[in-house]
């Protein structure tokens, strides 16, 4: 099962990461495998940075700023989400009717959104 990681909280923090850094594997086949997988989520979670990085500036294009300012505003959606809910299907809105339309902009007009 493994080394478990002795402190409380989430794992790939930065304190996890920190503990990772300090294994040390006494067979040199297991030590050289743990640092290439070590490597490459290194590797993957700086890709994943640049990633969303590239996505927060296509966030800021004024097609689309306005359905990803009112997406972001619901709790629970990211600016990743948003943008891909956006790029998929145009963003929720058209899927609204009625009472419900009305109390999601109730909602995103309580956290700052201003509708055109």
């Amino acid at each position: 099962m493994g080394l478990p990681y002795p402190q409380s909280g989430h794992y790939w923090t930065q304190a996890h990461m920190a503990w990772l850094r300090t294994m040390n594997f006494a067979d040199k086949w297991l030590q050289e495998s743990f640092e290439e997988y070590h490597a490459e989520v290194i590797t993957l979670m700086d890709k994943v940075q640049r990633i969303e990085a590239k996505i927060l500036e296509l966030c800021k294009d004024d097609e689309v700023r306005e359905k990803i300012d009112a997406l972001v505003c619901i709790s629970g959606i990211s600016y990743v989400s948003a943008i891909s809910i956006v790029a998929e299907i145009g963003g929720f809105f058209p899927f609204f009717k009625g009472e419900v339309l009305r109390k999601l902009y109730r909602t995103l007009s309580r956290r700052g959104f201003k509708r055109k």
